[in-house]
């Protein structure tokens, strides 16, 4: 496929890797009108945000309010065999 003319071109050679989610269709169309008004690619646009993202002490993103699924104490189920 061409390159976009006046679109960021990687390095040659720079290293990549495949990031892949699954979101709600709004908000994959919000990130392309995002993205298209920046004349960037998707891939360029996703970059940014994870470059741009801030982490808490914890690593966690700081705008996250809810308890980390990770801190949830276990369910009290007994083991039986």
């Amino acid at each position: 496929m061409p390159a976009i003319k006046g679109r960021h071109t990687r390095a040659a050679n720079a290293p990549t890797v495949l990031l892949q989610a699954r979101v709600d269709p709004k908000l994959r169309e919000k990130a392309h009108r995002a993205a298209g008004a920046l004349g960037i690619s998707m891939a360029s646009y996703m970059e940014h945000l994870l470059a741009h993202e801030e982490l808490d002490a914890d690593g966690r993103p700081v705008w996250w309010t809810d308890a980390a699924p990770a801190d949830q104490e276990e369910l009290p189920l007994s083991r039986t065999a």
